[in-house]
């Protein structure tokens, strides 16, 4: 799964988009890959293509804020991608949703990676939130959290996957499973 909250530009004074990804095995949640950059819409749009053909996502949550209204409605209603996109639309503000995710998160079914090449900017990020310069990782890591909580996430576990899975999802569990088969934090 994708999580998406998407920045309004690539100038230096915008927001960064950031982009979690996230794989379920027996029970759990892992963190596989966070991309955290500033990119002008096309680039945005194409990059969000490529991680999700890279991931194979069964489903992407964009923010519908920012660049993610136009992000959503180009791949909503692409056939490539129909059923697996999906709109969050924010209710509260950002600090209020993630002390919602805190107790979800505090139960030890999301785990980190011990290295990637992103994870001190993401441990960084959240340990200063909401007083930090950035929110952006945050804010997909909560969106995440909140949606995964929902009754209909939960039918998307269950469900008997489509298609050929022994093509790829082997690799990408074992892709997963070997990232943390050393312990997690």
């Amino acid at each position: 799964i994708l999580s998406v909250d998407a920045g309004a530009s690539e100038l230096p004074t915008s927001d960064f988009t950031a982009c979690t990804v996230w794989g379920h095995y027996k029970g759990q949640w892992y963190l596989a890959d966070v991309i955290h950059e500033r990119f002008a819409y096309p680039m945005l749009k194409r990059r969000m293509i490529e991680l999700i053909s890279h991931w194979k996502a069964d489903k992407v949550l964009i923010e519908k804020a920012s660049n993610g209204f136009a992000l959503f409605d180009d791949l909503f209603y692409t056939d490539n991608y129909r059923g697996k996109i999906f709109r969050i639309l924010p209710r509260t503000d950002k600090t209020v949703r993630a002390e919602a995710a805190t107790a979800e998160l505090e139960t030890g079914k999301f785990l980190l990676p011990k290295t990637a090449p992103w994870l001190d900017a993401f441990a960084h990020e959240c340990r200063h939130f909401p007083a930090g310069h950035h929110d952006d990782q945050v804010d997909s890591l909560v969106q995440f959290v909140n949606w995964q909580k929902l009754p209909r996430s939960q039918s998307m576990l269950s469900r008997k996957p489509k298609g050929n899975i022994s093509a790829y999802r082997p690799t990408l569990k074992e892709r997963i499973h070997q990232r943390y088969r050393e312990g997690h934090e």
